[in-house]
């Protein structure tokens, strides 16, 4: 059981962090929809998000149930049931909401986070929008773009804020056709990424390892 459960909550994490790994390895950036990068991100997380709060719940109601009578039983089990699948029903709700909400942000990832509002500017300039720069980002006539994400790990997030469909795709059309120039000289997040990921797989298969020392090897019953 112990086995199962490390392989359930690790191994997506640790394939997720290898993915990512790569895609800080390549050359060019990458730029992705935030909703497909939100996806990634609970497949990357799933084996926690769906196995840790139940086997909790599945360990609490062993012990809770031992020595029950029959009543008590059916009484321990429907409130255990009925907060295992309320647990299932909020956890859908929130992934679907985080989704729809990152609908309208895009990822980049390696990337020079220093060249990136210069290039979306650039971009905006060729398509005949009038932009300025504050703060946060881009201002447009109709909307702005605000920058964020994680400059350390190479990675930049653009959140359209009121910006139309077809404007948004356009820059989008441009940034990916001169994505060269967001080039990266130096990024470190692949080489820590590759590291969590190779614990992670270490510590997997160091499970299964034991797993399968206890089965042709079983401990003996003085």
């Amino acid at each position: 059981m112990i086995a199962e459960s490390i392989l359930l909550l690790l191994l997506p994490f640790g394939a997720y962090c290898l993915v990512l790994a790569n895609i800080n390895r390549r050359e060019d950036p990458i730029i992705v929809s935030g909703a497909w990068d939100a996806v990634g991100l609970f497949l990357g997380c799933s084996g926690m998000l769906l196995g840790i709060f139940p086997l909790l719940i599945h360990y609490r109601f062993e012990r809770e149930s031992v020595a029950l009578t029959e009543p008590e039983y059916l009484y321990v089990w429907t409130a255990f049931a009925t907060l295992h699948y309320s647990y299932y029903v909020v956890l859908i709700t929130f992934v679907l909401v985080t989704i729809w909400l990152h609908m309208g942000r895009t990822s980049i990832y390696n990337c020079d986070p220093d060249q990136v509002p210069d290039l979306l500017a650039q971009s905006a300039a060729r398509a005949g929008l009038d932009c300025r720069r504050s703060l946060w980002g881009l201002e447009f006539a109709c909307g702005a773009v605000r920058f964020g994400g994680f400059p350390m790990m190479r990675h930049m997030s653009l959140d359209w804020l009121g910006v139309p469909a077809d404007m948004r795709a356009l820059l989008e059309k441009d940034l990916r056709q001169q994505r060269e120039l967001l080039r990266t000289a130096e990024n470190s997040a692949a080489g820590w990424l590759m590291a969590i990921s190779g614990i992670i797989f270490g510590v997997i298969f160091l499970a299964l390892v034991l797993y399968v020392l206890f089965l042709v090897f079983p401990p003996r019953r003085w």
